[in-house]
């Protein structure tokens, strides 16, 4: 026998979501989102945070580098003659080519000038200190720029005076702020070869920027004999701490000594 089931529409009873559920629905959906978009933010601002460091750090290591390259060349001479004075190492005189460490816009030590023959590493074998002022100058420089950029000096015609000649800003003005540039001549030596008995003394007053055969206030120091040779071992040390222009909270140092290679030798 067949039996034949009939199915009437109207027989069946259809449900919507009650107000009170659609709320609950959307509070929790609501909570879903905002979970969600606090995660992305997380990870946008690590992710600023990240690069911003990262250029700090590389503007830094960067000036850092140019530095302690540039200042080991102090004092090289091209034209080598045995017997006489190296005119790129002189403290007195005209011109005075010898490093010098001074303070700039009121800051202690935040300024190194020095000279090396630089024509003649392009070829040029004049081997004298160029006070032209052209692209050969033998004239170079750190400082503390006023608005926290480190600079280096282009040109000038003397090593004693921190706002002659032309200077260039080599970090990031718009993302690097220098707050302290110091350098001092920590772990630089005095050697008397006239007379071995003398001892030799180290420089090791902090922030000093005396030469170590200058240093008459050290402890071990001997004054030298008219005629005594007297060779000086230089070492820079730079430190420099800066923070990020658009996070100030961001904060970097750096810390590195330097062994300028041309020994000063003279006779006392």
């Amino acid at each position: 026998m067949l039996t034949i089931c009939q199915f009437n529409p109207g027989s069946s009873r259809q449900r919507g979501f009650t107000l009170i559920e659609l709320m609950v629905g959307i509070v929790v959906g609501l909570i879903v989102l905002s979970s969600a978009l606090a995660i992305y933010l997380m990870g946008v601002r690590g992710s600023t945070h990240t690069v911003r460091a990262a250029k700090l750090n590389q503007d830094m290591r960067m000036g850092m580098t140019l530095m302690v390259d540039d200042i080991r060349r102090a004092g090289f001479w091209g034209g080598f003659v045995q017997g006489n004075a190296n005119p790129f190492t002189a403290r007195t005189g005209s011109p005075i080519t010898d490093i010098h460490i001074l303070n700039f816009n009121g800051v202690a030590n935040a300024c190194i000038l020095y000279s090396y023959d630089a024509i003649y590493q392009a070829g040029n074998t004049e081997g004298i200190p160029d006070q032209t002022g052209d692209p050969g100058n033998d004239f170079f420089g750190f400082r503390l720029g006023a608005n926290g950029e480190l600079q280096m000096r282009q040109g000038g015609t003397t090593t004693n005076n921190c706002t002659d000649g032309s200077w260039e800003t080599i970090t990031n003005p718009n993302t690097t702020e220098i707050q302290t540039l110091v350098f001092d001549t920590v772990g630089s030596q005095c050697l008397n070869v006239t007379a071995p008995a003398m001892p030799d003394w180290d420089v090791i007053t902090d922030n000093t920027a005396v030469p170590a055969c200058a240093d008459t206030t050290n402890g071990d120091y001997i004054p030298p004999s008219p005629g005594d040779r007297l060779i000086e071992l230089r070492q820079i040390r730079i430190r420099m701490t800066a923070r990020h222009r658009n996070d100030l909270d961001m904060r970097a140092s750096l810390e590195q000594s330097v062994k300028v290679r041309n020994d000063r030798i003279f006779t006392f």
